[in-house]
């Protein structure tokens, strides 16, 4: 038996549980080094989002919001821009998710 009792595991020794320690540190450091590239994709995703859960919330919410009714009332307009909107989270999370990880600190 290689393991010392009463020790944890090298995993558990690591950041994950250390709440003001180099992980939060490094985290905020992270946050002021991003630039555009990654506040943008980051808003894109959030609007787009925001588009689902007011589809979800009012299926007509653009009747509601502007008194207009491009679809005569059926509500496939607000579920395209949904369907689209779908799409942009998507690949804006992804586009988002990608430049974090590349962000780098000294």
């Amino acid at each position: 038996m290689s393991e010392r009792i009463g020790h944890a595991p090298a995993v558990l020794n690591s950041t994950v549980g250390d709440v003001e320690g180099e992980g939060v540190m490094q985290f905020r450091a992270r946050l002021r080094a991003a630039d555009w590239s990654f506040w943008v994709p980051l808003a894109a995703t959030v609007v787009a989002l925001v588009f689902v859960v007011m589809s979800l919330v009012d299926p007509q919410w653009i009747e509601s919001l502007f008194g207009e009714s491009p679809d005569a009332g059926s509500g496939e307009a607000e579920w395209w821009i949904t369907a689209v909107a779908v799409g942009v989270a998507a690949v804006a999370f992804i586009i988002t998710r990608w430049r974090w990880r590349s962000i780098r600190v000294a």
